[in-house]
């Protein structure tokens, strides 16, 4: 169920009883997850990750 259709039908205490609700019950369905997948760079085969040096 679509939380913004939930929440268009009630009014403004009963709105922030449900969402501080679901923040206690799981704050990921209300708030968004920053992290992205970081670009690859040279030198390495990943973003951090660089190749072996071989002194030989």
């Amino acid at each position: 169920m679509n939380l913004n259709i939930c929440l268009t039908d009630v009014d403004e205490a009963s709105k922030k009883e449900i969402k501080d609700v679901l923040i206690q019950y799981d704050r990921s369905l209300l708030v968004a997850d920053p992290r992205r997948c970081e670009p690859k760079k040279f030198g390495g085969p990943g973003a951090r990750s660089r190749y072996q040096k071989s002194y030989r």
